[in-house]
């Protein structure tokens, strides 16, 4: 009994060592120093560059701006400008300065984003006669812009002025509206030069014909003059005068004629057909005739005229 005791005793360092020594009871082993990254720096409360990833309060120059929903956004500069992310972390675009949207605020010059987004690009100037609203309250030349009783428009890249008098006494016969076209640079400050119209296509001429129709008073037979005439050769019509007249016409002895080559014209049938002893040598649009052209007495007052830029 006391050999047994003392072979147990002898044998039990020996297998509790070899227990220690197996897999199943392996300390795990020291490893390499923990590699992990410290933690990120708190956020810039402003004034300063965030690094990236960072969540920017405001007043920050630089990194890169990540919403609560976790999308990332362009930095904005100051706060202001750029794009940022939202509250549910979409980019977006900028905050908008006060008066880009119709809020209080000085307005912004150059593109505006209006209530429904979309960017117009006007920017106020003094209104001038140029069938332009100039300072944007979508207005045309008014507050005396233009000279008395004219308006313009622009058709096919250049101006027409439609000039029309309510009032009798200032009717102008065909020599006064041909004055008074070529003062009308001077009046309108510009560098063009402008003449009596010389129509030469159907859409230029509807063009005009709808301007007349809709500001002319209709209470009795009106008439407003073009560049038409047939002052230096009878019955041969011409727009304009002299050595730069254009030829467009042939009136025939008893009335009407034909137009020259492919060129355009709009006189009625029987039109012109000089019936006043054959001194009916100027023409225009004549309201009887819906606003077709007829041809007139050259000294004879009437409504109006159109005149026309020329290079």
């Amino acid at each position: 009994m006391m050999r047994a005791r003392w072979l147990l005793a002898s044998l039990l360092p020996l297998a509790l060592t070899r227990c220690a020594l197996s897999d199943d009871f392996a300390l795990e082993p020291a490893g390499p120093a923990d590699t992990k990254a410290d933690p990120a720096p708190p956020p810039a409360k402003g004034g300063s560059t965030s690094e990236p990833g960072a969540t920017d309060k405001g007043g920050s120059t630089g990194g890169t701006l990540v919403g609560p929903g976790g999308k990332t956004g362009m930095p904005p500069a100051g706060g202001v400008g750029g794009a940022s992310a939202g509250s549910g972390g979409i980019t977006g675009p900028a905050p908008a300065r006060p008066g880009d949207m119709g809020e209080a605020g000085d307005a912004a010059i150059g593109p505006i984003a209006g209530n429904g987004g979309t960017t117009s690009t006007c920017i106020p100037e003094p209104e001038i006669c140029d069938g332009v609203s100039n300072d944007c309250d979508a207005e045309i030349d008014e507050d005396g812009a233009c000279p008395s009783d004219c308006s313009l428009k622009s058709y096919d890249g250049h101006l027409y002025a439609l000039c029309l008098f309510p009032d009798e006494a200032e009717w102008a016969n065909y020599e006064e509206a041909l004055s008074r076209c070529a003062e009308l640079g001077g009046q309108l400050d510009s560098s063009s030069d402008f003449a009596l119209t010389a129509i030469g296509s159907k859409p230029e001429n509807d063009f005009l014909k709808e301007w007349i129709k809709k500001i002319a008073p209709l209470s009795k037979e009106v008439m407003v003059w073009s560049g038409a005439n047939d002052i230096d050769q009878e019955r041969a019509w011409v727009w304009g005068q002299g050595a730069s007249a254009v030829r467009f016409f042939d009136q025939a002895r008893e009335g009407g004629g034909k137009a020259i080559g492919a060129a355009f014209e709009d006189f009625p049938p029987d039109k012109p057909n000089s019936a006043n002893d054959w001194d009916e040598d100027c023409g225009g649009f004549d309201s009887e005739l819906a606003w077709q052209w007829n041809d007139f007495k050259c000294e004879d007052p009437r409504l109006g005229y159109v005149c026309e830029e020329v290079p």
